[in-house]
């Protein structure tokens, strides 16, 4: 045998082995959430609206996004997409084009994501159930989870939803706007760090409710 075949054998053994031990590494790490890509404004823009029915479903949707979180949290990497993770959190990998499509015209046109930037999400994202049929619509690299935004009428994936028209009339906007941009810059804070602290002061006291978040929420900001 020549000696370019069998450093070629060698190479490819060694990068096989790499691979795996980096997907090794990954599955047996705990899953973790960035928010640094999080919108958490609502919008109504052709035929997507993330506003809600009233202001109970608004503020139970802020208690019950950390309560999911915070128990994905938990698991590792390789438990994620077990058939039972994927029942309980409806975790899903959104494959039809018109539901990618539709993610991407809400980036770009509701949330003003620049286009290079949603070319680097290679139209690989997913959703997570956090009640109610809200949905989380986010995207996944390596064991982190980044959300993207709260689908809170399940309008993405509308072919399965009900009373659309109903909910296209929805006003009641996001708790999560004490989140907002302008907050944000002024406390040179992003809203991953906001969410953090949140997370880290819901996994210390979990029974908090909706309104103990949402008045956390704005002391933090303010």
């Amino acid at each position: 045998m020549n000696n370019s075949k069998i450093k070629a054998t060698s190479i490819k053994k060694q990068d096989t082995l790499i691979n795996a031990r980096k997907q090794t590494n990954v599955d047996d790490k705990k899953v973790s959430f960035s928010f640094s890509d999080f919108q958490t404004h609502s919008i109504n823009i052709n035929n997507f609206n993330n506003y809600y029915f009233n202001v109970e479903s608004s503020r139970n949707a802020v208690s019950d996004f950390f309560s999911i979180i915070s128990g994905i949290s938990n698991l590792d990497f390789k438990e994620l997409f077990s058939n039972a993770t994927k029942k309980e959190y409806h975790l899903n990998k959104l494959y039809d084009e018109e539901v990618v499509s539709r993610i991407e015209y809400v980036l770009m046109n509701g949330y003003s994501f620049p286009k290079e930037r949603i070319d680097e999400f290679e139209n690989l994202y997913f959703e997570f159930q956090i009640s109610d049929g809200k949905r989380v619509i986010c995207y996944i690299v390596d064991n982190v989870i980044f959300p993207l935004f709260i689908d809170c009428n399940h309008m993405i994936c509308k072919e399965s939803s009900r009373n659309i028209k109903s909910k296209s009339l929805y006003k009641v906007p996001s708790s999560f706007h004490k989140l907002s941009e302008k907050d944000l810059s002024i406390q040179e804070k992003n809203n991953s760090d906001y969410i953090k602290e949140i997370i880290n002061e819901y996994q210390i006291n979990n029974d908090m409710t909706s309104d103990e978040i949402i008045d956390l929420l704005s002391e933090i900001v303010n």
